[in-house]
């Protein structure tokens, strides 16, 4: 378990920094050949970010189209398709915060911490609910 961790976030390392590394390559040079380009260097970076992703739904329906869901390969593949999912995630909630200023932080943190309360309620009805089941039986 622990080794498929290790290789689980080798991989998604590696899926983040890898194509990142290629569109930037790609985006860096044309964007100075487009006139008129506003944003600067932020607006490529994120543009950069934006284009090099593979998305954690898109890797689950290939796989399942595959029936490698359930293969050691399929875990290590959906394991490192979500920690790029949260990288990508996290660096456009970062880009939003910048652009938007504080309002935006504050919302950010507001819609974590319900989540973290719904989430939170969510299991602690499950886990009264299951001991009220065996308690019965």
């Amino acid at each position: 378990m622990v080794r498929t961790q290790e290789n689980a976030w080798k991989i998604g390392l590696a899926g983040f920094l890898f194509p990142s590394a290629v569109t930037s390559s790609l985006v860096y040079p044309l964007a100075r050949s487009i006139p008129g380009l506003t944003g600067g260097i932020l607006f490529l970076f994120f543009t950069t970010f934006s284009l090099s992703f593979t998305y954690f739904p898109t890797v689950a329906e290939a796989l399942d189209e595959l029936n490698l869901m359930t293969s050691e390969l399929g875990q290590l593949a959906l394991s490192s398709a979500m920690l790029n999912d949260v990288m990508q995630w996290f660096f456009m909630a970062i880009r939003y915060i910048y652009s938007h200023g504080i309002e935006a932080l504050v919302s950010f943190v507001g819609i974590a911490v319900l989540h973290y309360l719904c989430h939170t309620a969510d299991y602690t009805f499950n886990y009264q609910e299951n001991t009220q089941r065996k308690r019965s039986e």
